[in-house]
């Protein structure tokens, strides 16, 4: 019997990407693996500029930046790539929901023999197009996150202008059993839970001070997918910070061993986060 097929995607500012950015990855990875899914490759998708009216420290790098920085930090991978799609080739902030819709519409083409050459900085280089007889099963493409995304859903406001409104009388949508939720306060962040983790998949690696299973049960609409919510252990505790680091740059201290060398290079040669204030 065929393994499912998965591809990895990780979103976010990246400003400037960690060490921990990747082994979250690769964590991800060897779980997937563990349990039985045939991990083909990952990328990592950097956010437009525009989100920087929700996060005004993403002005200190921009998208130019901050995908060379990324793709410099997976130099040395040969599994996780970088898609520049969301920050450079669109005209705006694009939720993440459209961002796994986008990726995973290119990894269907790419799996039917028809790739997208403009895809082809972040799909994987092994991958042949599917002969049926052997491996029938799409690429399904799942969401690694850390423990504090996961508790976002549970925090009012946070993803309140969602893209896609479900109707009202919906009580029952596909795969999800019970959606009362959708006619509370909790509606729209509900909304995203359930398109994230029923559509495609979210991997979820744990964090201090996060606990991913309070998460899912306090969710009628996480717990319903929890089927397709993989929660992985890091026993290693590293906290590593993009705001620590960025001041730890402008105070002229030392990040090596904390982000990939090459991304250090680029930073002194680009003189990025020196003029920080915070």
């Amino acid at each position: 019997m065929s393994k499912q097929r998965v591809f990895l995607l990780s979103t976010g500012c990246f400003n400037p990407p960690t060490h921990m950015h990747l082994r979250m990855m690769e964590l991800a990875r060897d779980y997937l693996v563990k349990v039985g899914f045939n991990v083909i490759g990952g990328a990592l998708s950097p956010v437009h500029d525009s989100y920087g009216q929700r996060k005004p420290d993403l002005v200190r790098a921009l998208s130019n930046h901050r995908v060379k920085m990324a793709q410099l930090s997976v130099s040395s991978s040969d599994w996780i790539k970088v898609s520049s799609w969301e920050a450079e080739k669109n005209s705006a902030w694009t939720r993440t929901r459209a961002v796994c819709d986008h990726h995973q519409s290119q990894l269907d083409k790419y799996a039917a023999g028809n790739p997208d050459p403009d895809a082809s900085e972040w799909l994987p280089d092994s991958l042949a197009p599917v002969d049926k007889d052997v491996d029938p099963l799409p690429i399904r493409l799942k969401l690694v996150c850390g423990a504090d995304y996961l508790e976002s859903f549970n925090k009012p406001g946070v993803w309140e202008n969602e893209d896609v409104r479900l109707p009202d009388s919906c009580v029952y949508h596909k795969h999800c059993y019970i959606v009362n939720c959708f006619k509370t306060k909790n509606w729209f962040y509900s909304v995203k839970a359930l398109r994230l983790a029923r559509d495609f998949g979210l991997v979820v690696i744990t964090r201090e001070g996060n606990d991913p299973s309070w998460s899912i049960n306090n969710n009628d609409i996480l717990n319903a997918n929890k089927g397709n919510i993989h929660v992985v252990e890091e026993w290693i505790r590293n906290e590593i910070s993009s705001t620590k680091i960025r001041r730890s740059l402008r105070r002229n201290e030392s990040v090596r061993y904390i982000i990939p060398d090459p991304v250090i290079a680029y930073i002194q040669k680009e003189k990025l986060y020196i003029n920080e204030t915070v």
